[in-house]
């Protein structure tokens, strides 16, 4: 398995960029939601950005308290400081938004991540316990209690909503990308190159199906962001003195940033929907790219002024 820290950020820095589109729609109004580049970005940005986190993860066998803590600062102290913040200023000074605004104010993913880790993590501990196993039973192993902690999620999570807001059901829903791609990073190495035109293909005839259920648009969803990740797997030694990569590069490096401050920007933005709107989809989606990246240039900034003091980081960023 490569790891090159440039494909690494590139693939992030995709990822966040088409998040950050994705959000222009979903922020602007129903009609804008309805359209077609939107509903393209809706099929695959926040699965991609799932898919990624659970790529890229690694689960230490750490002592437990020391990865809880880990975890904690690094995904739940900027929810809870820029999400809360975030939260005040949109609900009048509401203290209590954090845990009751829509999808919490769109910090969902920091929270539902947060759980998955935990989760995911119990679930590798359980599994060091049969390394005895040959690699068939190991594997198999690996399937079978993954899927068990997934259902664990869809059963017990709900119990706690709505009394407990904040779960809702993004974790359950979220998971099976976070395992498709803890699994994608073993495997891929191995993934034939036939596959991807079988995967596009999938997605095209699902994504066109109007009214599809939620297991067929999980599958699209898994489908065309294995083909990006896999694409720019095997891509990563190609044009890596372009403006392009290098930019990306830049952007993956701080794709925490862009996502918990874009919601700033986006909601700082006049009504869109008639540019976005447009009736010519390539024309839209272009639009919608370059809006996108003058809310990423800015951050890029920000985060240069964060990172320059450490506990700005820590308290922001949840780094050390």
């Amino acid at each position: 398995m490569k790891e090159r820290i440039t494909y690494i950020d590139q693939l992030k820095g995709i990822a966040i960029i088409t998040v950050v589109m994705m959000h222009l729609y979903c922020f602007s109004s129903e009609i804008a939601v309805q359209c077609l580049p939107s509903r393209i970005l809706y099929s695959y940005a926040m699965p991609l950005f799932m898919m990624l986190s659970g790529f890229f993860a690694k689960f230490t066998i750490m002592d437990k308290w020391l990865f809880i803590k880990k975890k904690t600062i690094s995904l739940l102290l900027p929810y809870f400081t820029v999400g809360g913040l975030y939260s005040l200023l949109m609900t009048n000074g509401d203290i209590t938004s954090i845990f009751t605004f829509h999808y919490r104010a769109g910090y969902w993913y920091l929270l539902s991540l947060y759980l998955i880790h935990i989760s995911v993590w119990c679930g590798a501990t359980l599994l060091s316990l049969f390394k005895s196993l040959d690699y068939n039973k190991r594997e198999w192993m690996n399937i079978g209690v993954y899927t068990l902690i997934w259902l664990s999620l869809v059963y017990i999570v709900p119990l706690f909503y709505p009394r407990v807001s904040l779960l809702e059901n993004m974790p359950q829903v979220y998971m099976p990308y976070f395992l498709c791609g803890f699994l994608l990073n073993k495997y891929i190495d191995k993934l034939k190159d036939w596959v991807i035109p079988i995967l596009l293909v999938v997605y095209l005839c699902i994504f066109s199906i109007e009214h599809k259920s939620s297991e067929l648009a999980c599958v699209s969803s898994m489908s065309i962001s294995v083909c990006i990740i896999y694409a720019i797997y095997k891509l990563e030694n190609c044009y890596k003195e372009s403006i392009v990569h290098k930019f990306l590069d830049k952007v993956g490096r701080v794709s925490l940033s862009v996502y918990v401050f874009h919601y700033f920007l986006i909601y700082g933005i006049p009504d869109l929907t008639s540019v976005l709107t447009c009736g010519n989809t390539i024309i839209s989606f272009w639009i919608s790219l370059a809006i996108s990246l003058l809310i990423v240039v800015p951050i890029i900034i920000l985060d240069c002024f964060i990172s320059s003091n450490k506990y700005l980081k820590l308290l922001i960023l949840g780094k050390s």
